[in-house]
């Protein structure tokens, strides 16, 4: 992601409301990315695993860290990391979740 130009803030942010894959900025959007794995698509693809609920839960966990660390007042993204075979695929903008408001 670095070399797409995003700079790298934290791994594993652990907050109150769970815990942050990865918080990384582009310009003056901070991007919280999950990262998901799979070795096969029998159960979807990874992306496609990052179900409504769990958005929910990085979302809760976002806001929680945005918090922490005053960054309520900048636009905030949130990304996915999809692995499967090796290959990694950066879905930016991945998910808005529902209901998301600072």
């Amino acid at each position: 992601m670095e070399s797409r130009g995003l700079s790298f803030r934290a791994a594993n942010a652990a907050t109150p409301r769970g815990e942050v894959d990865l918080v990384m900025e582009d310009g003056d959007a901070v991007v919280f990315v999950e990262v998901r794995e799979r070795s096969s698509v029998a159960f979807g693809t990874p992306a496609e695993t990052v179900t409504p609920a769990k958005q929910r839960r990085i979302a809760q966990a976002a806001l929680a860290y945005a918090k922490e660390n005053g960054l309520t007042r900048r636009p905030l993204r949130f990304d996915i990391v999809a692995v499967r075979g090796g290959v990694c695929e950066h879905l930016p903008n991945a998910f808005v979740p529902a209901g998301f408001f600072l």
